[in-house]
C-alpha cells in the first residue's frame, strides 16, 4: 500500500528557503511551489527577505571580533577573577588566623594573670598558717583556746566563728592527737588553727581561711625549718605545717585532704 505524501508546510518552506530542506523533501516541495502561485509568491517575498538582511549585516559580519569577546581576553578574565578570589580567600585565612592566635594569646595572658593571681593567693594564706605555727606550736601555756576534750563543742564553736561549716580531722593514725584550736584573724576574714601532738611533742597545725575563691591542688612550700602543704577549696585555704620532713608531712596532709573530701 503506497503511503499518501506528507503535507507541504510553513516549516518546509522556510528550510526551503535557507536551503537546509532534506534531499528527500526537496522534490515535493518544489513541485507543491510551482502548482500554487500563493505559495511561489510567499517563498518569493522570504528569499527577497533573507538576501536584504545578508546584505545589511555583512558589513557587521566583515568587523573584527572585539577584543573583550577574544578567547584570549576571555581566559584573562576568568584568570583574573580566579585571582581574586584567592586574594580575599587568602585574606579571610589570614584574619582567622590573627584572630585564632589572638584568642590564643588572650587566653595564655588570661591563664597566666589567673596563675599569678592563685599563687599571690597561696604564698598569702602559707605566710599566715607558718607565722601562726611558729607563734603557737612552741607556746607549753595556751597553745591553744579551746581544749580537745571538748571537740564536739570545739568544731561548732570554730565553724560558728568561720561562718563555714568545719571537720576536724583524725589523725590518729598518723600517731597525732588533737590538742585543741584557735580562732586568729585573717584580714577581713577569719581563719581557724587545730592543733596536733605526737608522743614526741612535735607539733603539726592545720591552718584553715575562709573567703578564698577558685580551687588549688596541694602544693608545697617551705620557709626555713617549717614544711608546709596548702590547697584551696570550698571557698577556704587550707595549710597543714610542721618542723617534718617532707614526705611524712606529705601523708598527713593527704589524709586531711581525703578526710575533708569524704565528708564534702
Amino acid at each position: 500500500m503506497t503511503r499518501p505524501p506528507r503535507p507541504i508546510g510553513e516549516d518546509d518552506l522556510q528550510a526551503y528557503v535557507d536551503d537546509r530542506l532534506a534531499s528527500d523533501r526537496l522534490p515535493d516541495v518544489e513541485a507543491h511551489i510551482r502548482d500554487n502561485p500563493a505559495t511561489a509568491e510567499r517563498v518569493a517575498s522570504y528569499r527577497a527577505q533573507r538576501q536584504e538582511l545578508r546584505e545589511r549585516l555583512c558589513p557587521i559580519a566583515l568587523e573584527p571580533l572585539p577584543a573583550r569577546l577574544r578567547i584570549s581576553s576571555l581566559v584573562a578574565e576568568r584568570r583574573a577573577a580566579l585571582r581574586s578570589r584567592m586574594r580575599s580567600a587568602v585574606a579571610a585565612c589570614l584574619w582567622l588566623s590573627v584572630g585564632v592566635s589572638v584568642g590564643w594569646i588572650g587566653n595564655v595572658i588570661y591563664e597566666d594573670v589567673a596563675e599569678s593571681r592563685l599563687s599571690t593567693r597561696l604564698s598569702a594564706v602559707t605566710r599566715e598558717a607558718i607565722s601562726a605555727h611558729r607563734l603557737f606550736a612552741n607556746d607549753t601555756s595556751y597553745p591553744v583556746e579551746v581544749l580537745s576534750d571538748r571537740d564536739k563543742h570545739l568544731a561548732a564553736w570554730l565553724s560558728k566563728r568561720l561562718g563555714h561549716t568545719l571537720v576536724v580531722p583524725d589523725l590518729s593514725g598518723h600517731g597525732l592527737r588533737l590538742v585543741g584550736g584557735r580562732i586568729l584573724p585573717a584580714g577581713q576574714d577569719a581563719a581557724a588553727q587545730l592543733m596536733y601532738q605526737d608522743v614526741q611533742g612535735s607539733r603539726v597545725t592545720f591552718y584553715i581561711r575562709t573567703g578564698e575563691v577558685g580551687e588549688a591542688p596541694l602544693r608545697a612550700a617551705r620557709h626555713d625549718d617549717v614544711q608546709a602543704f596548702v590547697w584551696i577549696d570550698d571557698g577556704c585555704g587550707y595549710v597543714v605545717a610542721a618542723a617534718l620532713d617532707r614526705d611524712q608531712l606529705f601523708k598527713i596532709a593527704q589524709a586531711i585532704h581525703e578526710q575533708l573530701e569524704r565528708a564534702a
